[in-house]
């Protein structure tokens, strides 16, 4: 094999062999900027919707226990004693049980939850009956007494035992969507790490010889280096003997110098023949394909 193609030949490995590494090192940093968005995605909308959207829905249990509990209170009591604000505090919370109501809805649409939206539609629907027969018992307890409030009071056990299943079904709708986001969220994680770590072992396997000592010598606003150590340096002076060993030959730097002083002859040709002939025939293109 001649020099030339010997050149070429180590050029070309090199060549592939930086052309690999880039390759596989833009694939990586790819691979990691796309989980690294998507995971940016995912946090955002954990944050913003699926968090306020989870507690919405705890809300709206707590707004349907609170009407239940205060209606009670007053039942129990009858209203004497000044014992008969829970008729206003009920009222209270189920104004806002409509806006909880109406913020979990809203969420629920950005986030395109059709089941979610059928169980909001569903306990919009057992809420006012709710109330209402929760609101008779107490005022019949109130005015009449127990017999007239007993007998409401079991129409009140039945609408808040429907609610209170639409309230379970919705919350642990709303838990298991949390959850599932974040088992999503926790494998984009999982992703991101997976391609740091190649992309880490990547940089770690080409660096690992590169360590040693650098010497600097600081005068008047210059920094000179003056000499360097390394481990792994490829410099050894009993293969630099120039004639001492058996590592380099002489004779191979003719080709070398020949080569890469071609362009400085060819220059140097064409400046002294000013354009016109020279010593050399032209090319017999008749024998060659001509670029």
């Amino acid at each position: 094999m001649t020099l030339k193609a010997k050149l070429i030949t180590v050029l070309a490995i090199v060549i592939g062999l930086f052309a690999a590494v880039s390759i596989t090192v833009l694939l990586n940093l790819r691979q990691t900027q796309t989980a690294l968005d998507s995971a940016a995605k995912t946090t955002v909308t954990i944050a913003e919707a699926e968090i306020p959207f989870l507690l919405a829905i705890k809300e709206i249990k707590i707004d349907v226990i609170q009407v239940q509990q205060w209606l009670t209170d007053v039942s129990a009591t009858q209203g004497m004693n000044g014992l008969d604000d829970g008729f206003e505090t009920a009222a209270e919370y189920a104004r806002k049980f409509e806006s909880d109501v109406k913020a979990a809805r809203r969420i629920a649409n950005d986030l395109g939850l059709s089941a979610g939206l059928d169980l909001l539609d569903q306990i919009e629907k057992d809420f006012p009956p709710y109330y209402d027969t929760g609101r008779r018992m107490a005022e019949s307890y109130v005015s009449s007494g127990p017999e007239m409030g007993n007998r409401i009071m079991r129409d009140f056990d039945a609408t808040a035992e429907r609610i209170g299943i639409t309230t379970d079904q919705l919350v642990t709708f709303a838990e298991a969507h949390s959850r599932d986001r974040l088992a999503a969220m926790e494998t984009q994680m999982l992703d991101i790490q997976d391609a740091n770590g190649t992309l880490q072992a990547l940089v770690t396997e080409s660096q690992r010889h590169v360590t040693g000592t650098v010497r600097l010598k600081l005068y008047k606003g210059n920094v000179m280096v003056v000499g360097r150590r390394s481990p792994y340096s490829l410099y050894r002076e009993d293969f630099a003997t120039f004639g001492q060993d058996d590592v380099y030959n002489q004779e191979d730097a003719a080709g070398f110098i020949n080569l890469f002083g071609l362009q400085m002859k060819v220059k140097a040709m064409m400046e002294v023949s000013d354009g016109g002939k020279t010593r050399y025939a032209a090319p017999d293109y008749s024998k060659f394909k001509r670029d």
